[in-house]
């Protein structure tokens, strides 16, 4: 099935702890959050990435 239901994407993504990685970023369930960087000091430097897997999805 290619589409899944949003409860179903909400509760596999958000279930889970929240910790903090021993490299700053912090986890939220199965979703990372961290600083964006890498933009040698540009503004954008200072936005955050979300990232997610969504092949694990599928495989729930």
């Amino acid at each position: 099935m290619g589409i899944k239901p949003i409860n179903f994407v909400i509760n596999y993504y958000g279930n889970g702890k929240v910790i903090i990685t021993p490299k700053g970023s912090v986890k939220i369930g199965k979703i990372t959050m961290q600083r964006k960087g890498g933009d040698s000091g540009r503004e954008t430097a200072k936005m955050l990435q979300f990232k997610i897997n969504p092949a694990e999805l599928f495989d729930a």
